[in-house]
């Protein structure tokens, strides 16, 4: 296992050998939040589910891991993630169109933008929250 942010081994235990997972691929499995059940076996050449797997480092269960994860920072993460955004647009909205006697076109217009760099920021702050999570492991 080389930089624990760029590849990590897993063991597949029907055949009982590793994959080594990097990139995207990693960053997807790793993250709790993202869609992922099934991950691949080089030795197989096919797709199996995350029950199948374990860390080869450290032997923890791919989708106890994932589990795990989700669990530890999900509130954290999906008020970040759902919430901070919608608020903030909500309030530009709020604002754009009662404070005015015709709706603030341009105020809403920022109120998107800020909304979309409200994700960018959460979406990071997130991402931060689960790499020292990883690191813990």
């Amino acid at each position: 296992m080389s930089d624990s942010f760029s590849t990590r081994d897993y063991k597949h235990l029907r055949c009982g050998e590793l994959t080594t997972i990097g990139g995207i691929d990693y960053r997807m499995l790793r993250h709790p939040m993202e869609a992922v059940s099934t991950t691949f076996c080089a030795t197989c050449g096919k797709q199996f589910p995350l029950i199948e797997f374990e860390w080869a480092d450290n032997g923890e269960n791919l989708q106890e891991y994932r589990s795990n994860m989700a669990t530890s920072s999900s509130i954290i993460g999906r008020l970040l993630v759902g919430v901070i955004p919608v608020v903030v647009l909500a309030g530009f909205v709020y604002v754009a169109v009662t404070r005015y006697s015709t709706p603030n076109l341009k105020l809403i217009g920022f109120g998107i933008l800020a909304m979309f760099g409200a994700l960018i920021v959460t979406a990071i702050a997130v991402n931060a929250i689960f790499r020292v999570k990883a690191a813990e492991r």
